[in-house]
């Protein structure tokens, strides 16, 4: 892993602590303002968080610029949750334990949709601080490439000869989505604010990888002319020697209490698998023209498997329930 890669990641989780951390002092005045304590505002704060990096990952919009964008959307939600809360509970005098358990059933729907969606985890701690996390993680990795140029034939009816030309191929590159499954020994260390440590193996289920290219000419006769729109795939296959889906991860995190058994968690972790083999194929749900047909037959000869070993760092950040 480089440098710039590790500190970047350091500087993100230091960020993030820092974002937890004034986030748990407004809680903890809201929450003593209060006759009954909303245990679902810190969902709807993640909520707004993950909208922000959606959006940003989507359409390259400014996480500050959207999180102001979505303030009227979340003031919104806020206030018609606290008018059903109201009418539901405080105006027919029910008494405020069901209000209590109104709040954990919506914080609980909300944490259950951003675990499907982003990933989690559920830890078991034994006596003396040490036991076992199975956890789902995600990470969205974005892959740096570099333009290629394939020489390509195209025959012509005879007697005309046959059409050679060097073919551009942008780089833009997309790998889905990772989501490794891991069963860790963890650690925890006592007190009200835990440190907690914790590594094992992983597992991950699928690495599929594609490049969109609008491909032009390069060659002197022909240059610059636009010749197709192609999509290659590539999806690891593990079976040859030395090559699996499993690996290992490993990590340390700290948890800050909010109220009784809630609390606000950053987690950093290191991730690295065993080796895997990309093979390119033609995606077969795209119509392809004739030229496009020759050129995908021509790239996929030239394309050769890629082999590596898939690793990533990751710093996240959640709410964590002590049952």
């Amino acid at each position: 892993m480089s440098g710039p890669l590790f500190a970047n990641a350091l500087v993100s989780g230091l960020l993030l602590a820092g974002f937890y951390a004034a986030v748990s002092v407004g809680i903890s005045i809201s929450f003593g303002m209060l006759d009954v304590v909303n245990i679902a505002h810190p969902g709807f704060i993640i909520l707004g968080s993950y909208a922000a990096s959606i959006a940003n990952s989507s359409i390259g919009a400014d996480p500050i610029v959207t999180a102001v964008a979505l303030s009227p959307a979340f003031f919104t939600l806020g206030l018609l949750l606290y008018r059903l809360y109201h009418a539901s509970f405080e105006r027919r005098g029910r008494e405020p334990l069901r209000g209590l358990a109104f709040f954990f059933g919506i914080l609980f729907v909300t944490e259950v949709a951003l675990i499907l969606a982003f990933g989690g985890g559920l830890t078991w701690y034994a006596a003396g601080g040490v036991g076992l996390e199975a956890r789902v993680d995600t990470a969205d990795v974005s892959v740096r490439s570099v333009d290629a140029i394939v020489r390509v034939r195209f025959p012509l009816p005879p007697p005309l000869p046959s059409l050679s030309t060097d073919v551009n191929i942008p780089a833009t590159a997309d790998l889905q989505r990772l989501r490794p499954v891991s069963l860790n020994l963890a650690a925890r260390t006592p007190g009200n604010v835990k440190v907690r440590v914790s590594g094992g193996v992983s597992y991950l289920p699928s690495l599929r990888f594609s490049v969109r290219s609008d491909i032009r000419a390069a060659g002197p006769l022909v240059a610059n002319l636009p010749l197709a729109h192609l999509l290659v795939r590539a999806e690891a296959q593990p079976g040859g020697e030395g090559e699996s889906r499993l690996g290992f991860n490993a990590g340390a995190g700290v948890a800050w209490p909010l109220s009784g058994r809630l609390s606000l968690e950053v987690d950093a972790r290191y991730f690295r698998f065993r080796r895997q083999t990309l093979a390119w194929t033609a995606d077969p749900g795209v119509p392809l023209t004739p030229v496009e047909q020759q050129l995908m037959r021509e790239l996929l000869v030239a394309l050769a498997p890629v082999s590596f070993n898939p690793e990533f760092f990751q710093a996240t950040g959640g709410l964590s329930l002590r049952f």
